[in-house]
């Protein structure tokens, strides 16, 4: 298995990474946030991807698992592909503009 996302997929890193982590976590949102323990928990192991993917590590130890290098590197790639999509102003700026506003961000 390659260390690098192949770029000659159909689906962007982006997409893939939404519809498998995103979009399985965000079903057991309502299951999450209606359990007594983990619907007021601040802890990161104890959110919707660890009901959605029934494992008690949080995300980051789970992306760096050995069964899931694939993952971890459709992250990576997923998130330089965002960075790159956005200038660096964006973070402290923020992105969008209201209406009629002359920056540079403005679409």
């Amino acid at each position: 298995m390659s260390c690098s996302f192949d770029s000659r997929t159909v689906l962007d890193p982006n997409v893939v990474y939404s519809l498998d982590e995103g979009f399985k976590s965000s079903s057991y949102l309502t299951e999450t946030l209606l359990d007594p323990e983990f619907g007021h928990a601040y802890e990161p192991n104890k959110a919707a991807f660890n009901k959605a993917h029934n494992v008690k590590e949080e995300i980051w130890t789970w992306f760096e698992a050995p069964g899931n290098k694939l993952r971890l590197t459709r992250f990576g790639a997923a998130m330089n592909g965002l960075k790159n999509m956005a200038p660096v102003e964006a973070i402290l700026e923020g992105l969008f503009r209201p209406h009629g506003s002359c920056t540079p961000f403005h679409i």
